[in-house]
């Protein structure tokens, strides 16, 4: 019969050996199919190289590869490289400073992997980055200083994840961005003050917040902590069903608000009077908008002068329905 202390010891052994399994594999880029282009533009196929070798390329498409995880310095000491996509390589986790010593590195995609989670030093220690692609992967959880510091990003891509909401703390100090892009998730609602952490460098810039094709149902009368004049906010092909005066009142500080493809009926008068004296625009296309309200819209629009550009129009056929005969009991 196994004795207590052989029992203990065997445990402690499996336990070692689940350890060193655990371990993240620093060769896991050693073998790799590969497209780079050098300085002239000129594209070069490898197949079965080791991607550590080729440092010397401006340019690096990782075509094929089995990483799992990107370990602490598996892209290290890539002095000349500006933009590296390590697409549909099963990427699940990154570990933090996966990426150093990448002085010029521009742009990174990390697209069509498994990546559930994102924290700070993922990616937001590298400081040079443009452009990040985040699209089709698995992003549940993203920390709210995972994208802090990224002082020179510009364009970033959260699309095609399963977010189910945003946070109020995400890009501090990020003051180039002209580009966030959350299409094609989860998201449901929109909280209080959430874009407080946009403000361009220069006052002519705009920033493009795209939300579109989500679940939103609500949107919070604080959403806005301030004017957002440079914010272009899209939120077309959602599930929102009303626009709260609050709610419109807040949100008419964006430069351009897109609510096309929604389930919105009908807007309070207060709201066409604030369009008259707001520069916004603002798009209400393509919703079920009820025909006696449509005409409502164009009644107002025709003995106003507005400030604001407003489209608009309907799913119904108001003129088929105007036509129909009324029945009476």
């Amino acid at each position: 019969m196994p004795t207590a202390i052989n029992l203990t010891l065997l445990l402690l052994i499996s336990l070692q050996i689940g350890e060193i399994w655990s371990v993240c594999n620093i060769t896991a880029l050693s073998s790799v199919d590969a497209i780079t282009l050098n300085k002239d533009g000129k594209s070069e196929y490898h197949y079965g190289v080791n991607f550590n070798l080729m440092d010397g390329y401006r340019v690096i498409y990782v075509t094929k590869a089995n990483v799992t995880e990107l370990c602490e310095g598996i892209v290290k000491f890539f002095g000349k490289l500006e933009e590296l996509n390590l697409i549909d390589n099963n990427i699940s986790s990154v570990e933090k400073n996966a990426f150093q010593h990448v002085p010029k590195l521009k742009k990174l995609s990390l697209a069509v992997n498994n990546l559930s989670v994102l924290k700070s030093g993922h990616v937001n220690m590298v400081k040079t980055l443009e452009v990040l692609y985040l699209t089709s992967n698995r992003l549940e959880i993203i920390d709210d200083d995972a994208f802090d510091d990224m002082i020179n990003l510009k364009r970033i891509y959260l699309n095609r994840n399963k977010l189910k909401t945003i946070s109020s703390s995400w890009f501090k100090n990020c003051s180039k961005l002209e580009v966030i892009d959350f299409t094609n998730n989860e998201i449901t609602t929109i909280p209080p003050r959430a874009f407080t952490n946009l403000a361009p460098s220069f006052q002519d810039d705009f920033v493009q917040y795209k939300l579109s094709y989500n679940q939103i149902t609500e949107i919070s009368p604080d959403v806005l902590d301030g004017n957002k004049e440079f914010l272009i906010l899209r939120l077309d092909f959602n599930r929102l069903k009303e626009l709260p005066v609050v709610v419109f009142k807040n949100l008419a500080q964006v430069n351009s608000l897109v609510l096309n493809s929604n389930q919105i009926a009908c807007l309070d008068k207060e709201i066409l009077d604030y369009l008259k004296v707001h520069t916004i625009s603002f798009h209400l296309v393509n919703n079920p908008i009820e025909c006696a309200c449509l005409d409502k819209f164009d009644n107002f629009v025709n003995d106003n002068a507005m400030q604001a550009s407003f489209y608009y129009n309907t799913t119904f056929n108001c003129k088929l329905l105007k036509q129909m005969p009324v029945l009476i009991n």
